[in-house]
């Protein structure tokens, strides 16, 4: 899988795991994406998240 396609599987993964925030983005913490069994199978190298890791991707 190329960078290209990691990205839209990541982005994919988010919109399913993540919350709809009042401004249209999606927030989902790093720890929901480590410790769900699919994300781990597509994204393997995924390194264990920090203790107050919390992220935001917009649309």
């Amino acid at each position: 899988m190329n960078v290209e396609e990691e990205v839209e599987r990541l982005k994919e993964e988010i919109k399913r795991l993540g919350k709809a925030q009042d401004d249209g983005s999606i927030k989902v913490t790093f720890g929901v994406l480590f410790h769900d069994d699919r994300c781990a199978n597509i994204f393997e190298a995924l390194p264990p998240p920090a203790a107050t890791t919390d992220e935001v991707v917009k649309n």
